[in-house]
């Protein structure tokens, strides 16, 4: 009989596998130490050292006050720097982010089970049968823990895996009824995703459209327009107070971070390759840009890539859909982790390529049990995020967040094909 056939089973509990969940992190970052191997690691830190210091948000070299970096991450471990100066303790506070990302997948999962409370929409009864446990709950988590990218991250002071949970704790409100309370804290949560990860600036956008089409759906009405006004307002609040930051101490207007330029000229000059990142050498650009203001050299940069794009029209184009494709490969080359291992490449094709599969798997089974909206709305997002991200450079870790929120739609169709596994199965025995 297969593990996911019964409910007694420890490994179809979806407590259990959270649990196994949490203690796999905790034993890699406990394997894994204090080691800051990569810069970006080292740089989050020394921000977060210099603001529990009380010298503002400055740049460890230049000591300069900078922008560079977005600061949501670098305040949360200057919060866990004022406890203990160890850098075990935001590691392991990744551990119970890592946790949090599987009850709130697990929770959407449900939801998409359920079905939405319009007509258009209605709900999977079939799948929710008391004969037939939902597989799917316990699918969610099997998935995550076959996610070693996302497990890896959780034992580093990169913000993906901090960003990831504030992404789904975003889509777990979005998906409830629309209520002004829910509304407003999603709001909150999404401005503070974008000052954690500015990139999700270019995608909020389609989250308001989707509350407001949402809405629309279910009450076409003045309230829906209203909550998404809500809605925007709550993220631009947010956002607010570190722009005029940076308007008063920058003297130029400055959403995020000023690392636009310099990532959009690693994604397009001369020596940009589909499969290059931020270890590309820009030096004779960089010669220029260290001689210029912060502010100045990010418009520098971004003109210089412009100026590119303009020149070699063609080869733009070859780059980008390059680029486009390799968002979707197993493997970046790094220069700060030297040779990754054949296994770990071998893990991340073997985790990653099912789950696409599953994913269109899922669209296969959409006459017989219609997409929620919010399957179609990660789907777009996943679609949407390969191609702004093939506009820079693409990057494995860049992509976590939005592949953990294919494992819902994953997991609804590991359990359309085992109930219709299983009633074939009936039928014979029959």
């Amino acid at each position: 009989m297969s593990i996911l056939s019964t409910r007694q089973h420890p490994l179809t509990q979806p407590r259990s596998l959270l649990a196994l969940l949490f203690c796999l992190a905790c034993g890699l970052i406990a394997w894994r130490g204090s080691a800051l191997p990569f810069i970006d690691e080292r740089e989050y830190l020394g921000l977060a050292q210099n603001l529990l210091a009380g010298h503002g948000y400055i740049d460890a070299d230049s000591r300069l006050l900078t922008a560079y970096r977005p600061p949501g991450y670098p305040f949360l471990l200057a919060g866990l720097q004022a406890l203990t100066p160890s850098v075990l303790l935001p590691k392991l506070l990744n551990a119970f982010f890592l946790l949090g990302i599987g009850l709130g997948l697990r929770h959407l999962t449900q939801q998409l089970l359920r079905g939405q409370t319009t007509p258009q929409t209605p709900p999977l009864p079939s799948l929710l049968s008391p004969q037939q446990p939902a597989v799917a709950e316990s699918a969610t988590i099997w998935l995550l823990l076959a996610s070693p990218l996302a497990i890896y991250t959780s034992s580093t002071l990169y913000p993906q895996i901090f960003g990831s949970l504030l992404l789904v704790l975003v889509l777990c409100l979005l998906i409830q009824p629309p209520h002004w309370g829910r509304v407003c804290l999603a709001g909150l949560l999404y401005g503070y995703l974008i000052l954690t990860i500015p990139s999700f600036m270019y995608i909020a956008p389609f989250c308001a459209l989707y509350l407001w089409w949402r809405g629309s759906q279910a009450r076409p009405d003045w309230r829906s327009t209203a909550r998404t006004v809500l809605f925007t307002f709550a993220v631009l609040a947010v956002m607010a107070p570190w722009t005029y930051r940076n308007w008063q101490t920058l003297h130029a207007f400055v959403p995020v971070s000023t690392n636009g330029g310099v990532n959009l000229l690693y994604g397009n000059s001369e020596n940009t390759r589909y499969n290059t990142g931020g270890d590309l050498d820009i030096d004779a650009y960089k010669k220029i840009g260290f001689t210029l203001s912060e502010i100045d050299a990010d418009r520098y940069y971004r003109q210089a890539a412009i100026d590119w794009i303009r020149q070699h029209p063609t080869q733009a184009v070859e780059l980008y859909v390059g680029k486009w494709l390799n968002h979707f490969h197993f493997h970046n080359t790094l220069y700060t982790d030297g040779q990754t291992s054949l296994i770990s490449k071998l893990a991340v094709a073997l985790t990653y390529y099912p789950l696409l599969l599953l994913c269109l798997l899922r669209l296969c089974y959409r006459r017989e049990y219609p997409l929620h909206a919010m399957e179609k709305f990660i789907l777009v997002l996943y679609v949407m995020n390969a191609c702004l991200s093939a506009i820079f450079f693409t990057r494995l870790r860049f992509r976590i967040p939005f592949d953990l929120l294919l494992i819902p739609v994953a997991a609804i169709a590991w359990q359309i094909t085992w109930q219709r596994y299983q009633n074939k199965r009936s039928n014979r025995t029959a």
